[in-house]
C-alpha cells in the first residue's frame, strides 16, 4: 500500500502549496488541529509524534551531512545548505538545500503535555556532521530550478552526531522524546547510526511510493520514465496563478483535463482528471500530450515528471515512436 506523506502543519504545507497545491487537497493528509494569526506570526497547533513515529510516518530522506552555511529566501523562509556525506534512506544529490520557515509558531498537544517552537529557529556549526531526516520536496514546478535535491526539516529533528547529547527536536533536547534509546552523553555514533538505519529499513519494507523528478531534457528519458504519457483536451481552471496565496516557489495553473488518449499507463479514454501546468502554458479547449504522475495510488490529480513535461500534438509521432507503436 502507497505510503501517505503527511504533513504536519502549514509549515510542511507551504511548501507544497506553490508547487501543487494537490498536495493539500489530493495527496496530503493535513493534521493540523488549529491555524490563528496573531500579529505578524501564526500559531498552528497540531498532534504529537515521538521521534520513531515522525520518522515512520513522514520521512521521505535520511542523510548524514556537514552544514555549509544559510541565508533568506523570500520574506519568511530560512535556506540551509549542506553537503552529503552518505544517505541512510533514499538517493540525494551530494550538496543539498534545506528550508525551514520562521513565521510561525508551532504548538504540539498530546493528553499530558504541551511543546511549543518556532520552526525557523535552527542553528548549526560548521563543520560537525549532522543526522538529518527529512521531507523531500523537488517539483519541476519550481521557479528557483537548480540541479540540488531540496527538503524541508521534520519537527526540527537535527541530530549532533559529534555530541550526540545536544540533538534536538521541537527545540528541545531529543532525548524527550525517542523511545527506542537514549540520546545522553553516554549514546555513541555507532548505536545511533545502528538504532536510525533500523528504521529506516521498517521505512522502505512499508513504502512503495516512489518520487518521481526528471532533470533530463531529453524527450526518451522523460517519456521512457514516466508512468502515465498521456493526450488531453484541458476544460476549466480548478485554480489559476493570480489564485495563488504563495509565489515565491513558482506560478502555476491547475486545470481539469479529458483524457483524449492514453499512450501510457492505464487510464481510459473520457476519464477526468486534474493536472498542474505552468501558468499561462495552456488555456481552454485546448489539446496536448502530457508526462505526469498521480500524486498517490487512486488520485485523479497528475503533476509533471519533469520540466519539460507538455508536448505539442505535433510531437505525437515520435512520441509513440519511443513508446512502440
Amino acid at each position: 500500500m502507497m505510503k501517505k506523506l503527511v504533513i504536519l502543519s502549514v509549515l510542511f504545507s507551504i511548501f507544497l502549496v506553490a508547487c501543487s497545491e494537490s498536495n493539500i487537497t489530493q495527496n496530503q493528509q493535513i493534521d493540523t488541529i488549529d491555524i490563528v494569526e496573531t500579529f505578524d506570526m501564526i500559531d498552528t497547533l497540531y498532534n504529537y509524534y515521538t521521534f520513531e513515529e515522525a520518522l515512520l510516518e513522514h520521512a521521505t530522506n535520511i542523510v548524514i551531512a556537514q552544514y555549509v552555511g544559510s541565508r533568506s529566501f523570500g520574506d519568511t523562509h530560512t535556506e540551509f545548505e549542506f553537503i552529503v556525506s552518505e544517505s541512510l534512506l533514499g538517493e540525494v544529490t551530494e550538496r543539498i538545500f534545506v528550508f525551514a520557515e520562521h513565521g510561525i509558531n508551532a504548538h504540539v498537544h498530546t493528553h499530558n503535555q504541551h511543546v511549543h517552537y518556532v520552526p525557523g529557529d535552527l542553528e548549526f556549526v560548521l563543520g560537525v556532521y549532522y543526522l538529518l531526516p527529512l521531507i523531500i520536496i523537488n517539483s519541476p514546478y519550481s521557479g528557483n530550478p537548480r540541479d540540488e535535491d531540496e527538503f524541508v526539516f521534520i519537527l526540527q529533528i537535527v541530530i549532533d552526531l559529534d555530541e550526540p547529547s545536544n540533538s534536538t527536536m521541537y527545540s528541545e533536547y531529543l532525548d524527550a522524546h525517542v523511545q527506542g534509546m537514549n540520546f545522553n552523553e553516554e549514546a555513541t555514533t555507532e548505536e545511533i547510526l545502528s538504532f536510525v538505519e533500523d528504521l529506516a529499513e521498517q521505512i522502505k519494507e512499508e513504502n512503495s511510493w516512489e518520487f518521481i523528478f526528471i532533470r533530463s531534457e531529453n524527450l526518451k528519458d522523460i517519456i521512457e520514465g514516466s508512468p502515465y504519457v498521456l493526450v488531453i483536451e484541458v476544460t476549466e481552471p480548478l485554480r489559476l496563478s493570480h489564485e495563488q496565496s504563495v509565489t515565491i516557489w513558482g506560478l502555476n495553473d491547475i486545470y481539469y483535463a479529458t483524457v483524449i488518449q492514453a499512450l501510457k499507463g492505464d487510464l481510459q479514454v473520457g476519464d477526468e482528471i486534474v493536472v498542474t501546468f505552468f501558468a499561462d502554458t495552456v488555456f481552454p479547449g485546448e489539446r496536448h500530450i502530457v508526462a505526469v504522475v498521480p500524486l498517490r495510488e487512486g488520485s485523479t490529480w497528475y503533476d509533471f515528471t519533469s520540466r519539460n513535461s507538455l508536448f505539442s500534438l505535433e510531437q505525437l509521432d515520435e512520441i509513440m515512436s519511443i513508446l512502440g507503436y
